[in-house]
């Protein structure tokens, strides 16, 4: 570093252990308990805190760095107040809209029964970190050791079942196609015309109608006929036997059966899905004055949440936010909505409002 460079020093702030953000030079932050409601807007960036408690007001403390790094901290008339926490663990009020300036680099407050840390880094350091080259190991050697070891079978000698299995989970490789698909059209003409062979039945072989007419009528010694009589009943039922197996052969040679060709494809495999109609349609955006559903299941902007939720549309949607403020869920629940209701069961944010409520 040269002579006219000079490190940037930020404050990082860290409550209950995790770190929430950092500040530098010239900047500022009022850090308070996560409302119910929006509050009016002041001007000042929120760092707002997950309480159940309580312990901590919605407008707490406020912390300000200075152009020249020095960092203060101010209580805005907090219910509990606020406390320095000193080495032994006794604790120090702050006074109440007077600036308390931080004696050391790292100093612990207390804002209710919240612990906040207030430390200063330089952020020289964090540069010089990024720049260290981390070493990542390749996840794919092993499928390049697998590919000089191995030989692939040749593509067309292939199924469309075992190129799938083959490719499942790399890149497909461009190789030549017309091999499979002319092996593939030949087994389909193949079956059709076996599955044909077998539906049609055998041509009935000419009959001797001389040598049946002999059979069907007796001569006597005299060269005479002798006829049987039929009565009238018998003579209609052989009739209408006769016409119902015309009827029948003539649909059976009128409706041929084509064979039908069935795709396997793999169990769980994303053709499989397709084919059993598993992916539902694109669900389609709702839009009402400018706001859309996906603004409503996704926005963390209280006064935009407020405004959405004046619209019916848009509550079914709304109710899949996990970011919604305290007063809006509970609104939401007390509706009756089978819609609503059965989105806030799914929702993340709902459950973590309920479990703070109990």
């Amino acid at each position: 570093m040269s002579d006219g460079q000079r490190p940037t020093r930020q404050w990082v702030v860290t409550i209950n252990g995790v770190e929430k953000i950092r500040l530098s030079p010239g900047q500022s932050i009022e850090i308070g308990r996560k409302p119910i409601r929006p509050l009016p807007d002041d001007g000042m960036v929120r760092l707002e805190v997950q309480d159940s408690t309580k312990s901590m007001s919605k407008r707490h403390a406020s912390f300000i760095v200075d152009e020249s790094g020095q960092a203060r901290v101010r209580d805005l008339g907090s219910t509990n107040g606020s406390y320095v926490v000193q080495n032994d663990g006794d604790l120090i009020r702050v006074s109440e809209d007077s600036d308390y300036p931080l004696q050391h680099t790292s100093e612990r407050f207390q804002f209710g029964d919240i612990l906040v840390d207030f430390s200063q880094i330089d952020e020289s350091q964090n540069a010089e970190n990024d720049d260290v080259d981390i070493l990542v190991p390749d996840l794919f050697s092993f499928a390049h050791e697998e590919n000089d070891n191995a030989k692939e079978p040749d593509e067309a000698d292939l199924s469309v079942d075992d190129i799938l299995d083959l490719r499942a989970g790399e890149p497909t490789g461009i190789f030549h196609a017309e091999g499979v698909r002319s092996r593939i059209s030949a087994l389909h003409e193949q079956a059709v015309n076996q599955h044909q062979s077998e539906s049609v039945p055998e041509q009935e072989k000419p009959q001797d109608f001389e040598q049946e007419y002999e059979e069907s009528h007796e001569l006597d010694h005299d060269g005479e006929l002798q006829f049987q009589p039929l009565a009238a009943a018998q003579l209609a039922q052989e009739s209408d036997e006769q016409e119902i197996v015309q009827l029948q052969e003539s649909e059976e040679q009128s409706e041929p059966q084509q064979p039908t060709y069935k795709p396997a494809f793999e169990p769980g495999s994303v053709f499989d899905k397709v084919s059993k109609g598993d992916f539902d349609d694109q669900e389609q955006v709702i839009e009402v004055e400018g706001m859309t559903s996906e603004d409503a299941k996704n926005s963390t902007d209280f006064t935009l949440q407020f405004n959405m939720a004046k619209h019916s549309q848009l509550l079914p949607f709304l109710a899949m936010n996990p970011s919604l403020y305290d007063d809006l869920y509970a609104w939401l629940s007390a509706q009756g909505n089978e819609d609503i209701d059965s989105a806030l069961e799914k929702n993340e944010g709902y459950r973590e409002y309920l479990a703070a409520q109990e």
